[in-house]
Parts: C-alpha cells; structure tokens; sequence
C-alpha cells in the first residue's frame, strides 16, 4: 500500500512543525499512513532522542485535531538509504518550499510544494536555538548517552498494537546498537492480568509488526534477533553477549533488577540507557500517557470493532 511521505532534510537546525500540521490537517481524512523521512544523518543519539518524541508527538497531534482515530500509522524514518525498494511504497512527497530534493529521491514520485496546494501563505521555518536545542539534550538523557553505541544492545515490550512509544523506543534501540538488536517480546501467560485483554493481539501479530517496523528503519549495518519473554528478564537472563539494556525512562528500575540478576548468575552487568517516549506514568503497558498507548488501542477496538 503507498503512502505520502514528508520530506525533510536538517531537522537539527530547523524546526518542521508547520510543515507536518499543514500536511496532515489538509489530507481529508484519507490517510492511513504518513512517514516522515529525515535525510540528514543523525549520528549523535541525544540529537535522536530529541527528535523523534517531537515529530511523533507533533504528527499524532495534527492528527487527533483533524479528526483521524488512532489507527492512523505514523513514522518517522531516520539514516535511511532512499533507494527504489523504499520509494516505490510513496505516492506523493511533501517538501518545504525552500528545499530542493532534485536528484536525491526517485523523481517518478509527485512532489509537492506544500507553500502551493496546501496554503499560499510562505511556510516560515523556525530556527532553532543551538544552546536551546544542547540544554534540552543534556536534561533528558543519562549519563554515558550523548554518542556511544554498543556492540550488542537488548530491548523488550509487549509491543501490543505498535504504536509511537514503541516506535520510539525501537528506533533508539537500533540506533545504540553497533552490530546485533536484542529483542524480548512479552510472551501471552504474561499478559492475562493487562486490562482489556481479550483484544491483545497475538505474539505472532505482535513479533510481524515489529520485523516490519525495524525492516522500514532499514539499519543496513545492523541485525536483529526476537526473543518471547516469559519471565521478567527474557534473553537479558540467559544471553550473555548483550553490552546495553535499552529502557523507557518510566521503566528504568526495570533495569537495576536485570543487572542484579545477571551478576548473580555469571553474566556482566549491562549499561542501561533510559530514553525519552514523551510523559509516563510508570505502566510499560501506556508510557505514553496523554498521547497513544496498547491500553487506549485495546479499548477502541472493543468499544468501536464490536
């Protein structure tokens, strides 16, 4: 199935906002899928970890202000080759009417200039305080994050009816891992006692969503293993090449319960990276409270799919 993409390219220096709400509030209700593409290179994981919170966070809020349901598909792509394979899924592009994209996507696709179709008013872009931008960066992430990246990094959830948390923090999980993703996905005798759980989707569902969402990332240089969590720890308790436990910052003791596991058993202790998924209120199950979760995802469908 296509898609319209937007299309920008230094999201460091500039600030994009107007460009994602203008698309989105003038798409009469048709989407089922939007992406935002970042052509710059992001090498710097604070930089990330900036970014993707507020572009989500920006997307899913144009989207509730005109109208669409939560099963609107957002997501926003980063270090990513732009080759045919990727291109051939676009429908249209979206672009600022200050750049330039000749030459560096398949030219097959329409673009368009959102200052014209969309609103005949000059798009202004904001730019970005680069004290500003370090301050934020410094504030929200821990010890250790700024640039390094690990050999073999894990993450785990449920990953119940993907949505932008969990996209998040796969994105950062990725990105932090040099060579090999761990994954744990939580197995089904673990989530019994989840609320409305008669509408969470299958392991093999969830574990589909997740390859795809990862194979839309297109890490060339990295690859990824799935693991089905039945205990506390997953492969974290039993794999002993892992260097980084990636966690939401809500679900960060998680972690200390891990190394303490780990070190009990043989295995090293692990750095554990606490990320940014916008709000929280400690449930790994809605980490992002105010915004999207499984929980409000499960609750739609009973009372909508019934």
């Amino acid at each position: 199935m296509s898609y319209p993409v937007i299309l920008v390219k230094n999201v460091v220096k500039y600030d994009y906002s107007q460009l994602v709400e203008r698309v989105i509030a003038n798409s009469n209700l048709g989407l089922t899928r939007i992406v935002i593409v970042i052509q710059q290179s992001i090498d710097n994981s604070n930089q990330l970890n900036s970014i993707l919170p507020k572009y989500y966070g920006i997307g899913r809020t144009a989207a509730q202000a005109a109208g669409y349901n939560i099963e609107l598909q957002i997501d926003v792509i980063y270090n990513r080759i732009i080759d045919r394979a990727f291109t051939n899924s676009w429908s249209v592009i979206y672009k600022s009417p200050i750049e330039d994209i000749e030459g560096e996507v398949d030219t097959s696709v329409p673009t368009i200039n959102i200052n014209a179709p969309i609103n005949p008013e000059q798009l202004h872009i904001q730019i970005h305080n680069d004290d500003d931008n370090h301050n934020h960066n410094h504030n929200h992430t821990s010890p250790g994050f700024s640039y390094q990246q690990f050999p073999v990094t894990a993450v785990g959830g449920t990953f119940d009816h993907l949505h932008d948390g969990h996209k998040i923090l796969l994105s950062m999980a990725l990105f932090l891992a040099r060579t090999k993703l761990i994954i744990g996905i939580t197995g089904a005798k673990l989530l019994v006692n989840k609320k409305y759980a008669e509408a969470l989707e299958p392991f093999s569902v969830r574990q589909s969503n997740v390859v795809e969402f990862l194979a839309l990332l297109n890490s060339a240089h990295t690859n990824w293993e799935i693991y089905e969590i039945n205990d506390v720890c997953g492969p974290t308790g039993f794999v002993g090449d892992i260097d980084a436990l990636v966690l939401s910052y809500e679900s960060a003791k998680g972690g200390e319960y891990v190394n303490e596991y780990r070190t009990n058993h043989g295995f090293r202790a692990l750095q554990v990276i606490s990320i940014d998924v916008i709000g929280g209120n400690g449930d790994q199950d809605n980490n992002w409270q105010g915004k999207l979760s499984s929980t409000d995802f499960r609750e739609w469908q009973l009372k909508h799919k019934a």
